[in-house]
């Protein structure tokens, strides 16, 4: 992974800089997969403020920084965007092992769905995430 200036990165797009915020990025840049708030301040330091840390998440995604991922679970995850690319999630139903997949036709894919809508003209963003069971799980089922 390449080295990323996280201080500049949030101070060219206007962001406040601290160390718990250098310090989640890092984190979330450094996770193979998305993470819960709890386990951002787990990784990061117990001693954080749960409200804070949901504030910089909340900074971080207006900035396009980090996305929201939903893995059908009782709370959020979030992940590191790494060079605009977009990735998808394929999560185990039995275990919840969380795969990322990275696609190059996303935009194919947001066009077809764009011919097929009635009463949209752009699309801003997406989410898609595959539930299934994983190899492991595949010979307990």
């Amino acid at each position: 992974m390449n080295k990323i200036d996280f201080k500049k990165v949030l101070q060219t797009r206007g962001c406040r800089v601290t160390a718990g915020r250098l310090s989640m990025l890092f984190v979330l840049a450094n996770s193979i997969q998305p993470l819960s708030v709890h386990e951002i301040v787990n990784k990061v330091s117990p001693q954080l403020d749960i409200v804070t840390v949901y504030r910089a998440l909340d900074a971080f995604v207006k900035i396009g920084l980090v996305r929201r991922v939903d893995l059908h679970q009782a709370h959020i995850n979030y992940e590191f965007i790494h060079d605009d690319s977009h990735s998808h999630h394929l999560i185990c139903n039995h275990c919840g092992l969380v795969e990322r997949i990275n696609m190059n036709d996303d935009k194919k894919l947001e066009n077809s769905v764009l011919k097929k809508a009635k009463n949209f003209t752009a699309i801003k963003g997406h989410s898609l995430e595959f539930f299934g069971v994983c190899n492991k799980c595949s010979h307990k089922v």
